[in-house]
């Protein structure tokens, strides 16, 4: 008896080492990038001040006011979709309802335009209620083909078109801000960029400007932040729900308006 007893004692100490060194080797393994950080010929257009001509939207929010240059070349569906919700009025009093934050407390990206201060969008089981709004269901669940392009990369400030539960592209925003470019990040990205893993282009876009450089590649970035950078990382300085990531005072884009760059 005391045999087994022993046994059953080695192999839960044998599956609790190997618990941890599991979590000890992914702990360390560092970060994992998209293939295509490796892209040729870039033309690495958010680095660019926006040209004459360019379209261009105003973000009110309760942080303050930033701008964003919008990139029809890139994703024009994208593009005209945001265009419309604009016009329409969507935008006006959606939230801001997640920030992503690193142990550090250093704010990565958000999500954000949502009706709901919880983020919470309609499904298929609110239909029969009461009060069901069949026009915001469909401008919430409206599903556009991702439009993803070489000369685009999540740096810091890169506007990504987001649909229902993160997934594809729709109607909904996330807004880059940055990692904590350390040591073992730096020298990640650098190595890859020695073994012709990675375009140095791109690697020095990220070591410049910030940005989250593992986000997979299939999304669509659609807008760059060119002015008011100080107001849009105010969003991401905000005190949060350290489980869920929600602001803990409500965080709002009061109205987006449409301009043309230059005019």
């Amino acid at each position: 008896m005391k045999s087994k007893g022993f046994s059953k004692l080695l192999i839960i100490g044998a599956i609790l080492l190997a618990v941890v060194f599991g979590l000890f080797f992914f702990a360390n393994k560092g970060y994992k990038f998209p293939k295509e950080i490796n892209s040729k010929d870039v033309d690495l257009i958010q680095l660019n001040a926006p040209e004459k001509g360019q379209k261009i939207a105003t973000v009110d929010t309760t942080e303050g006011t930033f701008k964003i240059v919008l990139y029809e070349k890139e994703a024009p569906a994208t593009v005209a979709h945001f265009i419309k919700l604009v016009n329409d009025g969507y935008y006006d009093g959606t939230y801001v309802y997640k920030i992503a934050k690193d142990n550090d407390g250093k704010g990565n990206y958000f999500h954000a335009g949502t009706k709901r201060e919880d983020g919470i969008v309609l499904n298929k089981k609110d239909k029969d209620k009461e009060g069901f709004d069949q026009n915001l269901y469909d401008q919430e669940h409206k599903s556009i083909d991702v439009e993803r392009s070489k000369n685009l990369w999540p740096i810091k400030g890169a506007i990504i078109a987001t649909g229902v539960d993160l997934k594809g592209s729709g109607t909904f925003i996330l807004g880059i801000n940055s990692l904590n470019f350390d040591d073992k990040l730096k020298s990640q990205l650098n190595e890859m960029v020695e073994k012709k893993k990675a375009n140095k282009d791109i690697v020095d876009a990220f070591l410049d400007k910030g940005g989250v450089p593992n986000i997979p590649y299939n999304i669509t970035i659609f807008a760059q932040v060119y002015e008011g950078m100080d107001s849009y990382e105010k969003i991401f300085d905000v005190d949060t729900d350290k489980k869920s990531g929600a602001p803990k005072e409500a965080v709002k884009i009061n109205k987006i308006t449409l301009s043309t760059y230059g005019e």
